[in-house]
């Protein structure tokens, strides 16, 4: 992945670096004639900050973490370069991202609670306290629960019908996964 931007990154220096110039030298000193005219690709303002990332929607905000955990795991990153690329995503999620990614994940933990009629209530709200590790239970569920949203599959290897309760959060939330997923 590094090298993949690297390269680009090396790509669009020798293409800004050649716009204008009739007569531009290239690896190995080859000549390379720009030939100018009507296809002459000369900045003529400043040229535009590509340093500057993007703002994310809830759903682009899932996407972006989903592929840092994807990276972090191709290239055994450490947890501390793993947890720099989660932050900036967060960094960069906008407002509204972030009260649909609330809606969608509080919906999500309530199900998971049994806050509604049909919740599993596999979760206490000990298990969902600010630095609480859930429960082994609690957070089956939650993975479950979001499974919509993260993308992966729902487990219902359960045996007694729990684990297919734990995927019907994608049904009950629905309206909150589908404002949040449209969200780039």
């Amino acid at each position: 992945m590094r090298n993949s931007i690297l390269a680009i990154s090396a790509v669009l220096m020798v293409s800004v670096a050649g716009c204008g110039s009739s007569d531009v030298k290239v690896d190995g000193g080859v000549k390379v004639d720009g030939g100018g005219g009507a296809q002459d690709m000369t900045a003529t303002g400043p040229l535009p900050d590509l340093s500057v990332k993007p703002k994310l929607g809830c759903g682009g905000y899932l996407t972006c973490a989903n592929d840092c955990y994807t990276t972090a795991v191709a290239e055994m990153q450490t947890q501390a370069e793993y947890d720099a690329c989660t932050m900036d995503c967060v960094s960069r999620i906008t407002t509204g991202g972030r009260t649909k990614a609330v809606a969608a994940f509080t919906c999500s933990d309530n199900w998971c609670l049994g806050a509604n009629d049909m919740g599993t209530k596999d979760c206490t709200m000990a298990d969902l306290a600010q630095g609480a590790t859930p429960s082994k239970t609690c957070n089956a569920c939650l993975g479950n629960a979001t499974s919509a949203l993260s993308g992966m599959p729902c487990d219902t290897s359960g045996t007694d019908g729990a684990k297919q309760a734990q995927c019907d959060a994608s049904v009950a939330c629905k309206t909150q996964f589908d404002a949040c997923l449209a969200d780039k």
